[in-house]
């Protein structure tokens, strides 16, 4: 997964293991990047995944934070306070989110 600087025309890779992305949110103020990641669980039964709430720094791609949980969709609050997880149809989960 990387992100494209459309300026330049370079990309920066988001750092982690590699994964696929379900859904991702930019913050308000365009400084982090958060997203439901999806990864295969190495060594454990085929088609096994393990699924990841992340955040990353939009201008370097660092990984700041991750919390193990499922979820459908991720949205930042208008303030980038905190992170909204959409569990199911009826559950929405939120995160606080500490200054990086």
């Amino acid at each position: 997964m990387a992100v494209w600087d459309l300026a330049t025309g370079k990309s920066r890779p988001l750092k982690g293991d590699n994964f696929s992305a379900e859904s991702l949110a930019f913050s308000p103020d365009g400084r982090h990047i958060a997203g439901l990641a999806l990864q295969v669980v190495r060594g454990e039964k085929e088609g096994s995944w393990k699924d990841a709430v992340r955040i990353w720094k939009a201008t370097s791609g660092e990984r700041l934070h991750e919390w193990h949980t499922t979820g459908y969709g991720v949205a930042f609050t208008s303030d980038g306070k905190q992170l909204r997880v959409l569990h199911d149809a009826k559950t929405v989960r939120r995160m606080a989110l500490s200054e990086k």
